[in-house]
């Protein structure tokens, strides 16, 4: 059985996390740490666009800046997120992908890893699923999703689940009438669920922690070691933050 890194970075504001994604997922390639599974909630509240996205198009801005959501830009792709302290906790996993025929495919790794939330989720008592290609569902309903970029032997996969409804998502983000259509839902409210919603009563963040990370454990078949960042995490993250902080960067499409 494999050794992992598992770290839980608690809050941080999303500039930083976006840095210290691609600061471990650097640390990966190079050998410098283990595999790594890390935990953190986003605060202030933010929005983030995939990669490939049009701030303009994906963001309801003035909204933004009203109420003190940052926006930023992923290094991964995949869709627009609302990523909020009180109502949501995202996952990272920075993993060698040469290491395992299952992470080898882009699209199998996407299975492979959300697989492993979903054993997770499946522990709370959740009635969750996998949906190609980057999506969790709970009883048919979205409850997380995942993006994912890839640096010479290692992938960067960032994830998130939705504890608690949020009724900022909902004005933070434009969806267009057009994709609602294409799901078969008037309203973006129908489209999402959370913890919370599915289970009917609360549900403490250290509880849903301990699940998921018990539930990578198990469907990874890897053993985690807590750790911390190490001195040189921490040195390139502070350097590439002021890039994802950068409105040319967030703005640049």
């Amino acid at each position: 059985m494999k050794t992992w890194r598992f770290l839980d970075l608690g809050e941080r504001d999303i500039y930083t996390v976006l840095a210290i994604n691609e600061a471990i997922t650097i640390a990966v390639d190079e050998g410098r740490c283990l595999n790594t599974l890390r935990f953190l909630s986003i605060k202030p509240p933010a929005v983030t666009l995939g990669y490939f996205q049009n701030a303009e198009e994906e963001v309801n801005i003035d909204f933004c800046i009203r109420n003190g959501i940052n926006i930023a830009r992923r290094w991964t792709g995949g869709g627009c997120a609302y990523e909020d302290y009180r109502g949501e906790l995202t996952y990272g996993i920075m993993a060698n992908f040469t290491e395992s025929d299952a992470l080898l495919d882009i699209r199998k790794s996407f299975e492979f890893l959300c697989g492993a939330a979903v054993f997770g989720l499946r522990k709370l008592g959740i009635n969750a699923e996998f949906r190609p290609i980057n999506d969790i569902l709970a009883n048919g309903k979205k409850i997380g999703g995942v993006g994912q970029s890839r640096l010479k032997n290692t992938l960067l996969l960032e994830g998130s689940i939705l504890l608690d409804d949020r009724e900022e998502m909902f004005k933070a983000l434009k969806v267009s009438p057009e994709k609602l259509r294409d799901k078969g839902i008037v309203s973006p409210e129908e489209r999402v669920t959370s913890i919370r919603r599915e289970l009917g009563r609360y549900i403490d963040l250290d509880t849903v922690k301990s699940s998921l990370r018990e539930g990578f454990e198990s469907f990874l078949e890897v053993k985690f070691t807590k750790d911390e960042l190490t001195s040189f995490e921490l040195e390139l993250a502070q350097r590439l933050r002021e890039k994802y902080a950068s409105g040319k960067y967030i703005f640049m499409r």
